[in-house]
């Protein structure tokens, strides 16, 4: 999910991550083009919250999104600039993200994989999947 808050002019201000399936980060490098440009990449990046099992899921399919210096040799190239945030997967641990407090929730994806979604001033922000299972995830609610 990108948020953005009444007070962020353009653009976007930060992304929660519901979970680690292509569905759901196969854009992740595309958040460069609503990035302010810089030939050096030096911008201030987009904070990510999102759990660790997805953090790990991501830094061995895009590690160019998560390396943090440029190794010798290697040339600057233009990728997302993200402030990578972990947070757990915790209905009981909200965490603070822009001003604005979420709740993670456990919402089913398929028959077997639980992802998030979450709670944001009272209002139940549940991702965008097709197969998601209303009925298991609105009684574990």
């Amino acid at each position: 999910m990108i948020m953005r808050t009444a007070n962020h002019e353009a653009g976007m201000c930060l992304i929660v991550l519901t979970h680690e399936h292509a569905d759901a980060v196969l854009g992740l490098d595309d958040i460069r083009v609503v990035q302010p440009f810089s030939p050096t990449n030096d911008i201030d990046p987009t904070p990510i919250y999102l759990s660790e099992e997805a953090m790990n899921s991501i830094a061995v399919k895009f590690p160019y999104l998560v390396q943090k210096k440029l190794k010798e040799g290697q040339e600057v190239r233009r990728v997302a600039q993200l402030d990578w945030k972990i947070i757990e997967n915790d209905c009981k641990k909200p965490f603070v993200a822009s001003g604005l407090e979420l709740v993670p929730l456990p919402v089913m994806h398929g028959e077997d994989y639980v992802s998030l979604g979450f709670l944001l001033a009272k209002k139940i922000l549940s991702p965008r999947i097709h197969d998601t299972v209303q009925q298991r995830s609105t009684a574990r609610l």
